[in-house]
């Protein structure tokens, strides 16, 4: 039977945090605070602090699929927002269950932690890249995880190349991309939208200071304006704007915990 909650609902597939600076954790933070219903199924538990993540432990296939199971049972999903997966496995589980889904996908494609560890093993990613990143609306890697998706031999190191891999992932079969300029340098930080209508770029000042988990709250960010019909441009509009008014608000408070859409 499915519940009626009153509320637009966005189901985060992702790894668990136990510090809540990322991660499922941090998502349904971010989702309560705009006033969107979030559910929740877990790909992995980590061991992980300011300093890094220093364990993971995957779901079982069987089990994460039953939980997807159970919220599609449950809840009417407006928006799905994917991030960590952790392993092949649970990126096909993940596909097939997506398969028979048919709302928004946003696609955080997490591939390794900030400080360098490994979070989704290599044929992992192939399965990500060639499968899942098809059935994405929208897609948002940092600069690192666009070059391995586009197949590049590097990182970008100008907009006129981000621009380039991104229009190699839409020819890949994903709608919108959305290449996220925190890792990019300069001045300001310069999120380069880009589909079949050409690019636009969303722009921020740089904010000093080292925050966790910017990423994941621009993509469910990003996935709740999906899930109240918003088209992929405008959503990633209101995304930038949110986490920029976030990270503005963590710097100034000296903590590295974004929340956005609470005061």
């Amino acid at each position: 039977m499915t519940v009626k909650v009153g509320r637009p609902v966005v189901l985060v597939i992702g790894g668990s945090d136990p510090t809540g600076a990322s991660g499922i954790q941090a998502d349904l933070r971010h989702l309560a605070g705009i006033g969107v219903f979030g559910a929740a199924v877990p790909t992995a538990l980590t061991v992980q602090t300011m300093d890094g993540v220093s364990q993971v432990e995957a779901v079982d296939p069987d089990f994460f699929r039953a939980q997807l199971d159970a919220v599609r049972s449950t809840l009417d999903v407006g928006a799905v927002m994917v991030s960590m997966l952790a392993n092949a496995a649970i990126v096909r589980e993940a596909m097939l269950w997506l398969h028979a889904y048919y709302g928004p996908v946003i696609l955080d494609p997490v591939m390794e932690s900030s400080s360098g560890g490994s979070l989704l093993d290599e044929a992992g990613r192939v399965l990500l890249r060639d499968l899942l990143l098809p059935r994405a609306l929208m897609v948002c890697p940092n600069v690192r995880e666009l070059a391995w998706l586009s197949s590049a031999s590097a990182p970008a190191h100008d907009e006129a190349s981000r621009h380039a891999q991104a229009d190699v992932l839409l020819d890949r079969g994903c709608a919108c991309v959305v290449s996220k300029g925190g890792h990019a340098g300069g001045l300001e930080s310069v999120d380069l939208v880009v589909d079949d209508a050409g690019m636009e770029r969303l722009t921020s000042p740089r904010v000093p200071g080292m925050f966790r988990g910017a990423g994941g709250a621009f993509a469910v960010t990003a996935a709740a304006a999906c899930a109240r019909g918003a088209e992929p441009r405008v959503a990633a509009r209101f995304a930038q704007r949110a986490v920029a008014d976030a990270l503005v608000r963590a710097h100034g408070l000296n903590t590295p915990f974004l929340s956005v859409g609470s005061t």
